[in-house]
């Protein structure tokens, strides 16, 4: 029976992993549809695990990596015109092909981008993007969309580092949930899914140790993985260091 990446490393209840995104209305998505994701992931995640009688995990309210994933992509979808509009635009001298524009604007939703743009009014390049729940995005985009290298910090505390493709999670990273329980490895489509290693809050990695093949965020398979961690732990790395590289520079 494969094993879930769960909160409590001795409890080996089917617990769906930790809100990747937070649930937001925006355009495209209806409060209707937003309200059946957090129906059908609280059916998914039962009642709250416990550990002798200590109460380690919430009711899971949110949506799951996958399911956010396409609001977060929908999100991220704006006019082509929107650089047209804003107040404040330079010619950019980038290493990024197609960049035009650099300049900062600010969405009726209370959204803020700062960064590049190409031609046809897309985010593209490196740039900021604050989302209305303070979450934020530091990193490459690609044709409106987050792609390349990034750091996505969440308002609740979880925070991903590493390799994204179309605004989903996409390659190697790392993702920290808020309570310091952490998975180094591969990603696909916004899902845990490839070889990774689960790491808990006060170091360990749980008995048996949670390293392996994991599918949708189940662990299916136990083996040694080590170059797939080394890897993602690099391209977390450069991601930050990415990130602390434009903040320095007042990008």
């Amino acid at each position: 029976m494969p094993t879930y990446f769960q909160v409590s490393k001795y409890n080996p209840a089917y617990c769906v992993v930790t809100p990747v995104f937070g649930i937001h209305q925006y355009e495209g998505v209806t409060s209707v549809k937003v309200k059946r994701i957090q129906q059908c992931l609280e059916e998914r995640s039962g009642s709250a695990c416990t550990r002798s009688g200590e109460k380690v995990c919430q009711d899971m309210k949110g949506a799951s990596i996958n399911e956010a994933a396409r609001i977060w992509n929908r999100s991220l979808y704006s006019s082509k015109t929107d650089y047209v509009n804003a107040s404040q635009f330079s010619t950019s001298e980038t290493a990024y092909p197609g960049v035009v524009k650099t300049g900062a604007l600010s969405y009726p939703d209370g959204s803020k981008y700062y960064g590049d743009w190409n031609s046809k009014g897309e985010k593209h390049g490196m740039g900021k993007l604050k989302l209305p729940d303070a979450t934020r995005y530091h990193g490459t985009f690609l044709n409106n969309l987050c792609s390349g290298l990034g750091v996505m910090s969440f308002s609740d505390g979880a925070k991903y580092e590493g390799e994204l493709m179309q605004g989903w999670f996409h390659g190697h990273g790392v993702f920290w949930r808020a309570d310091g329980t952490k998975y180094e490895g591969e990603f696909r489509g916004g899902r845990i899914w490839g070889l990774g290693m689960v790491t808990f809050a006060d170091g360990t990695h749980g008995f048996p140790r949670h390293e392996g093949y994991f599918q949708d965020c189940r662990l299916l398979k136990r083996k040694p993985c080590l170059e797939v961690v080394q890897r993602a732990q690099k391209v977390a790395l450069m991601a930050r260091v990415q990130e602390q590289y434009d903040a320095s520079n007042g990008e």
